[in-house]
């Protein structure tokens, strides 16, 4: 048994030095022109053809598909879209094809954020789930024979604090975006290779 596994994997090293490995890089394809979404100077992510691409196009509509040529600033995209169709019995993921066309890459408003882990955090959800929550309690609380009056000078401030802080979570649920807009913080670089 060990015998035939040796001789089976000697057999496949040998076959590995036989096969002929390319001569040199000039049988690959050239390489084609690409886009680079970027962070001030750090690349966030690279767009090539034959690339998914989701953005907020200059006249403010979204627009998703797959990228079919890039050359000289601009793109052809093949607009699709994946949805949900209805059937019979339920729905089905399905991709509706619209057709190609061309667009200049400074037309991008805005590309989507990509999903995080932990973006409630982020978003300020936390923020208000948590200043609810101590609301909601010290409300439940205050509602008892011994309790303090639940707007008095005791719990008032506390109360008063608590809503301010859901607030806050509030504006900055409402200030972060979920996309990444072009402009002074990210920009789109059209690569040329040759």
């Amino acid at each position: 048994m060990f015998k035939n596994f040796i001789l089976t994997t000697f057999a496949f090293l040998m076959l590995l030095l036989v096969v002929p490995a390319p001569a040199d890089a000039q049988s690959a394809p050239p390489p084609s022109d690409f886009f680079q979404l970027k962070k001030r100077n750090r690349t966030v992510k690279n767009y090539f053809k034959g690339s998914y691409i989701r953005f907020w196009f200059d006249n403010g509509q979204w627009v998703e598909g797959t990228i079919v040529k890039i050359a000289r600033d601009s793109l052809w995209l093949n607009e699709q879209r994946i949805q949900l169709v209805p059937q019979g019995f339920g729905t089905v993921i399905d991709t509706v094809t619209y057709g190609a066309y061309k667009l200049h890459y400074k037309d991008i408003y805005a590309i989507p954020r990509e999903k995080e882990g932990f973006s409630y955090i982020k978003d300020g959800t936390l923020v208000q789930i948590g200043s609810a929550g101590y609301i909601l309690l010290n409300i439940i609380n205050g509602l008892g024979k011994d309790s303090p009056p639940l707007f008095g000078s005791e719990n008032g401030p506390k109360l008063a604090i608590a809503t301010g802080v859901f607030l806050l979570g509030t504006l900055w649920h409402y200030l972060h975006r979920s996309e990444l807009r072009i402009g002074k913080k990210y920009s789109i670089e059209y690569i040329h290779s040759n």
